[in-house]
């Protein structure tokens, strides 16, 4: 996959839908049907995960192999709210994008703007406001 096939912004959603899954199946542990990251890229991407663009390789792996630290990161500017309680959605956009803010790979107002897009199409009409004030204090924080 060469990065003229598909755009950034497009990775970026690949990407977060992939963490989405990702974060649902971790949550089901139990459940038979359970899928390593790079089947669930295969689902999403129609590609080997080793085949994926490096750009996209590196989101993913950055995101979830720090999650941890990043949930953390993002719990402490939710008031009155935990993580595990945001719905599934959310929670990836928020850690992919505190990712990239954190890893600085794109532009922080980029990576809101992006964040706020994401979450405009894939989440309830009030989600955007609180991705949007997280993700900038987190911005504010990695200047």
């Amino acid at each position: 996959m060469n990065e003229s096939d598909i755009s950034r912004t497009k990775l970026h959603e690949q990407a977060m839908i992939c963490i989405f899954q990702y974060l649902f199946y971790k949550s089901y542990k139990n459940i038979s049907n359970y899928k390593k990251i790079d089947e669930i890229v295969y689902d999403v991407m129609d590609v080997n995960f080793d085949n994926c663009e490096d750009f996209f390789k590196a989101i993913i792996f950055e995101t979830i192999s720090n999650s941890k630290q990043y949930i953390t990161i993002i719990e402490s500017h939710l008031i009155k709210w935990t993580f595990k309680r945001l719905c599934l959605v959310d929670q990836a956009i928020l850690l992919l994008f505190t990712s990239e803010i954190i890893n600085k790979r794109v532009p922080i107002q980029v990576a809101i703007d992006m964040a706020c897009d994401l979450a405009h199409r894939y989440c309830d009409d009030k989600s955007y406001k609180y991705i949007n004030k997280v993700l900038d204090i987190i911005g504010k924080e990695n200047a």
